[in-house]
């Protein structure tokens, strides 16, 4: 499991990550995502989760506590 708790803002790396997952998620992984922020990447892992059901798992916005359990859940965050 890969998680990614975040601001979605370019500063962040956010592009390179989206590119970077259409490949991973074709491998037996999973990915969460926990954060907002620019309209344009919340559609694009919007999007993800889409073409990726079952694989991605996609929560916009904050809570403290699912980041907590995103956190002790993951192999990678």
């Amino acid at each position: 499991m890969f998680g990614n708790i975040s601001r979605l803002a370019d500063q962040k790396g956010i592009d390179i990550q989206l590119g970077a997952l259409e490949e991973m998620l074709s491998a037996e992984m999973q990915f969460v995502l926990l954060g907002s922020g620019s309209p344009e990447y919340e559609r694009a892992y919007r999007r993800l989760a889409e073409r990726y059901p079952g694989k991605a798992s996609i929560h916009i916005g904050f809570d403290q506590g699912l980041s907590h359990r995103i956190e002790a859940g993951c192999d990678f965050s």
